[in-house]
C-alpha cells in the first residue's frame, strides 16, 4: 500500500509467498549512512519469517558468485555462538535445507579465554557429528554418487567472534563460499545495547551470508 515502508511490505510479501528463504543483494552503505537511513536488508534479514542470505555487492577478493561455476566442494563455515540449543537447530536447518554431499564445513565458535576452549570445542564436536551422520546417509542412498566427502572441521577461536571469524574467512583456503550464522534475534533496543555479532558479518564478510535467527528454527 501507499506509503508502507519497502522493507516492512516485502517482508509481509515474503510471508504471503511463504517463501522458504529469502536471497537478496545489498548495497555497501557504510556504518554512518546505515544507522541514519536504515537499511532495508537488515530489516528484512531481522523480521522475515524465515531465514534470510545476503550477497553484499560487489562479491570480492575472490569469492565465488554461485555453486553452478565451482570447479571444487562449496566451502560452508557455520559461526555458532555459545547458546547450544540454538546451535543444534542451526545444524539441522542447514543440513535440512543447504548442505549436499559434497560441501566442506567447517563449524566454528569463539570464547573469551583459553580454559574455555574445551568445553566449546566438545560442543562443537557434536555438531560435526551430525552432519557426518547426515553425510553418511545420504551417501548410502546414492552409491552409484561417486562425489566426495570431506570431513567437517570444527574450529574454536578466541576474541571478539565478528572480528575473529571475519578475518578468518578472509584468509580461509579454500575461499568461503557461504557463511550460515545462528542469530539470536535482539532486536530495538537490546539490539543497540548488546551489538549484533550477525550485522558485523553482513558488513563486513565478502562471502553471502545466511542468517538464522533463533526464534524461526529453536
Amino acid at each position: 500500500p501507499p506509503g508502507t515502508d519497502t522493507g516492512e511490505a516485502l517482508v509481509a510479501h515474503f510471508a504471503r509467498e511463504r517463501a522458504d528463504i529469502v536471497i537478496m543483494g545489498a548495497r555497501d552503505m557504510g556504518v554512518p549512512q546505515t544507522l541514519l537511513l536504515g537499511s532495508t536488508t537488515k530489516y528484512i534479514v531481522a523480521n522475515c519469517h524465515c531465514p534470510c542470505v545476503v550477497i553484499r555487492r560487489p562479491l570480492s577478493r575472490g569469492v565465488s558468485g554461485g555453486a553452478a561455476v565451482l570447479t571444487r566442494p562449496r566451502h560452508v563455515v557455520m559461526a555458532l555462538n555459545d547458546n547450544e540449543e540454538l546451535g543444534r537447530a542451526v545444524v539441522k536447518w542447514a543440513v535440512d535445507n543447504v548442505l549436499v554431499m559434497a560441501d566442506r564445513v567447517t563449524v566454528v565458535s569463539c570464547v573469551d579465554a583459553d580454559y574455555q576452549k574445551p568445553l566449546r570445542r566438545s560442543c562443537l564436536n557434536k555438531f560435526a557429528e551430525g552432519i557426518h551422520s547426515f553425510k553418511n546417509e545420504h551417501k548410502s542412498a546414492h552409491l552409484h554418487m561417486r562425489s566426495p566427502i570431506p570431513d567437517v572441521h570444527t574450529q574454536v577461536l578466541q576474541g571478539s567472534p565478528g572480528k575473529v571469524i571475519t578475518e578468518g574467512i578472509e584468509s580461509a583456503e579454500p575461499k568461503v563460499d557461504l557463511l550460515i550464522v545462528g542469530s539470536r534475534g535482539l532486536k530495538g533496543l537490546r539490539r543497540l545495547a548488546c551489538g549484533s555479532v550477525s550485522t558485523y558479518f553482513l558488513d563486513n564478510v565478502a562471502s553471502p551470508v545466511c542468517i538464522v535467527r533463533r526464534d524461526l528454527v529453536a
